[in-house]
């Protein structure tokens, strides 16, 4: 569908529910390091969009040290955050949306959910959840940099700004996101959890990660899905 895509990952360290959860301990890293390495770790690369909030500095700095892509912005203005980050591409290229809370999709994962959008040939993808038998906080979103641009010129609530997306599942005119299975994932994922929204998320997704072994940025998100689903089987 598209010449060029560009992995975009939000990232900020005032979050309410889990403050500074970005900088929490993952096999000895950073989460948003492990997250931004996993994410190119087939070699694409990945652009960090965070805030010229003071409280992000240390992100920066933390980025800086393990050689990350970012770009700095509003802290509320999350969409605008985006299209400071992609401000080159050309309107009929691709945009992958990621969150920093979400650490086990990996770069083969996005490419499997990109695959996927090409196929269908729609201007946007919403790849996870529990309808496609995947866990929760595994999502990526996929969409056509144009359509993005237009919605940011029409768009100017505050819901919009922060969450980047709603326009294009409120528009009408724009099909609803993928449900099908993607091809070749494996199935019975669906009731897990693998997002960072609390320090209980925090230690199940460490937890999976330390029981994985060898090396975060490389463990497959199917073996760490595999290892989660055992934990909870365990409980």
């Amino acid at each position: 569908m598209s010449s060029t895509v560009k992995i975009i990952l939000q990232a900020r360290l005032n979050s309410s529910r889990l403050p500074a959860k970005a900088m929490l301990d993952i096999c000895g890293m950073p989460s948003v390091a492990v997250i931004a390495k996993r994410a190119g770790n087939l070699g694409d690369k990945v652009t960090v969009a965070t805030s010229t909030d003071l409280c992000d500095d240390l992100l920066c700095k933390v980025l800086d040290r393990y050689d990350i892509n970012y770009v700095r912005g509003s802290l509320d203005d999350v969409m605008g955050r985006f299209l400071l980050a992609t401000e080159e591409l050309d309107d009929a290229d691709t945009i992958v949306r990621l969150t920093a809370d979400n650490l086990f999709q990996d770069n083969d994962y996005i490419r499997k959910s990109l695959a996927e959008y090409n196929r269908l040939g729609q201007e946007w993808l919403g790849c996870g959840g529990p309808n496609i038998d995947l866990p929760y906080g595994i999502g990526v979103e996929a969409f056509n940099a144009g359509k993005f641009r237009q919605y940011a010129r029409e768009f100017t609530d505050a819901y919009a700004r922060e969450h980047v997306t709603p326009p294009f599942y409120r528009d009408k005119f724009i099909p609803v996101p993928c449900r099908e299975n993607l091809t070749g994932l494996p199935s019975g994922f669906g009731n897990l959890r693998c997002t960072m929204d609390t320090f209980e998320d925090y230690c199940r997704v460490a937890k999976a990660f330390n029981a994985a072994g060898g090396d975060p940025l490389q463990v497959s998100w199917e073996t760490l899905c595999e290892i989660l689903k055992e934990q909870e089987n365990d409980l």
